[in-house]
């Protein structure tokens, strides 16, 4: 579940914001089909720039820690319960600072984003 972005933060980086779009620019521009951009492509798809993960992935010059991805136990209730999406978010909230990370990401239907958007349960919980 996505929380607001922090605009003062933003407004704070905005030379890095310019940055990246740029860079985003220059990837889309580069990926163009060849009748359009003029440069040879040479993979499987018609592309000699690589998708955009790996594009950017050449780009990083530091090593990142590695994630760890895993699944939490099954809660046996129906997911638009106000409980059960609480219960779903203080398991996400406990395990992640059980492994010792900073954020986590929770993916849900509309559903049970709007159930716990609808009950202000996010203010209960430090991503």
């Amino acid at each position: 579940l996505l929380c607001r972005i922090d605009l003062a933060w933003l407004l704070c980086r905005i030379d890095l914001a310019w940055l990246l779009c740029r860079i985003d620019l220059a990837w889309v521009l580069c990926r163009m089909p060849a009748a359009v951009s003029n440069i040879a492509q040479v993979d499987g798809e018609g592309q000699c720039v690589p998708g955009w993960s790996s594009f950017n992935a050449a780009l990083c010059t530091e090593a990142s820690s590695p994630s760890r991805i895993g699944l939490l136990p099954v809660i046996s209730a129906p997911p638009t319960q106000l409980g059960t999406v609480y219960e779903l978010l203080r398991r996400s909230t406990a395990l992640t600072r059980a492994v010792g990370q900073n954020y986590c990401m929770i993916t849900a239907d509309q559903a049970v984003y709007a159930k716990a958007l609808k009950r202000n349960l996010f203010q209960y919980f430090t991503f």
